[in-house]
């Protein structure tokens, strides 16, 4: 992880900070959860109900060192995250600001839980360990003071700022990740592109299209003893976006890291990339920036450039929470076009399923593979699009696009 972030989750008391916050540790191993109160408690010797006694200036003063404790503790291939209070209600719309200069320059990003009134004030009455007896209309001025004043500071300070509204713990949840998990891909996108000097790109997905097969199905689910059907009931309900992807996800993490990683590797001698396939990438490697854009296993197909002497080529791919610093889905193959194109880059794209739709589409030029069946599901999304052809590997015809060829492909990529 080349670059981690500085979390905040705030809301009122009452609006579920910490069980979101825990929520999302059991998730990724690559969270570090602080909380601030626990850090408050350690620097008054254990004993918080001291800091209300306090005056302003020694509250502000361990506020700040609360901060200090957490930059020291941080590590650098892990996310902070930490419950943060915006303010607290003194009387009826006076509030006691507890954000500190300290907390402003160190978040990145800052998530604001919400929640429906009637929601929080239950979950107040029902937390018998703290006295919060606030009225809905208490509630309500609370929130929108906290969300204004919030907004401009983080407008001001280039702080990331996202309001969740979502009652479910499920879906605020895996909303902040698929935050975190595009920023973490366009963080490694901008690195790779500050090197190019080609303005260039051809990219590949992986699995049935630059070979003949699906290297998760075929080979590392029976491996790993991982149930097929287990895998196709991530996407049952939402297809190829990312909550469907971070459930297979969430799979693959179960598995002991340095299983999957050498499975992966011991997988990746048995694989070769189709010739016409293979004779593209070499052919290019030096008039192209050449990756592979796949949401399947990134050490494997790493593994298979190696055997080729293709280690230049770029692999943006992920789909383990523990191992890989991103996954991808469909939404983000399509954004990896448009942020190239956006930096002024012609992009060439194959792909060969729905998973790789927006890919060929935002691209320039786009070459659909189509082997043992036509998907109709995908030309359909793809027939209106001039600037996509089909590319039949096994003879298969369709009448809703061009059909074209290797050798047609490589006179326009000359």
């Amino acid at each position: 992880m080349k670059n981690n972030y500085n979390i905040g989750i705030y809301g009122i008391s009452g609006s579920g900070k910490s069980t979101l916050i825990r929520h999302l540790y059991k998730q990724s191993s690559k969270l570090k959860y602080f909380e601030g109160s626990k850090i408050m408690e350690n620097i008054l010797n254990e004993d918080i109900s001291k800091f209300k006694y306090l005056n302003d200036i020694q509250k502000y003063k361990i506020r700040e060192d609360v901060i200090s404790i957490i930059k020291k503790e941080s590590v650098i291939d892990k996310h902070n995250i930490i419950d943060g209070h915006y303010s607290f209600i003194k009387e009826y719309d006076i509030f006691e600001i507890a954000i500190t200069k300290a907390d402003i320059e160190f978040f990145t990003h800052i998530f604001y839980l919400d929640i429906k009134d009637e929601i929080i004030k239950e979950q107040q009455v029902n937390d018998k360990s703290k006295k919060r007896d606030f009225s809905i209309e208490e509630i309500r001025k609370w929130k929108e003071f906290e969300k204004l004043e919030l907004q401009k500071i983080c407008k001001n300070n280039d702080i990331n700022f996202y309001i969740l509204t979502s009652n479910n713990l499920n879906n605020k949840a895996d909303y902040i990740q698929e935050i975190i998990n595009k920023e973490n891909l366009l963080n490694d996108l901008k690195q790779y592109v500050n090197n190019d000097n080609l303005n260039k790109y051809l990219l590949f997905d992986a699995d049935n299209t630059i070979v003949d097969f699906d290297t998760g199905k075929d080979y590392m689910y029976k491996e790993l003893n991982i149930d097929i059907k287990d895998v196709k009931s991530c996407f049952t309900d939402d297809g190829y976006c990312f909550s469907s992807f971070f459930k297979l996800s969430k799979i693959h993490s179960k598995i002991d890291n340095c299983i999957f990683t050498n499975t992966m590797k011991n997988i990746a001698s048995k694989i070769e990339i189709e010739k016409e396939f293979l004779d593209l990438m070499q052919r290019y490697n030096k008039k192209y920036n050449i990756c592979i854009v796949t949401a399947g296993f990134t050490v494997l197909w790493k593994e298979v450039l190696k055997k080729y002497n293709l280690e230049n080529i770029k692999v943006f791919g992920g789909n383990n929470l523990n191992i890989d610093d991103y996954i991808i889905d469909n939404n983000l193959k399509g954004l990896i076009v448009n942020y190239l194109q956006n930096n002024n880059n012609y992009v060439v794209s194959f792909g060969d399923s729905l998973l790789d739709k927006n890919m060929l589409i935002n691209s320039n030029k786009g070459y659909f593979i189509i082997r043992n069946k036509i998907r109709v599901d995908v030309i359909s999304e793809l027939c209106n699009h001039n600037h996509i052809k089909y590319l039949s590997i096994n003879s298969l015809n369709i009448d809703y696009l061009e059909e074209t060829n290797f050798k047609k492909i490589k006179e326009e990529l000359n």
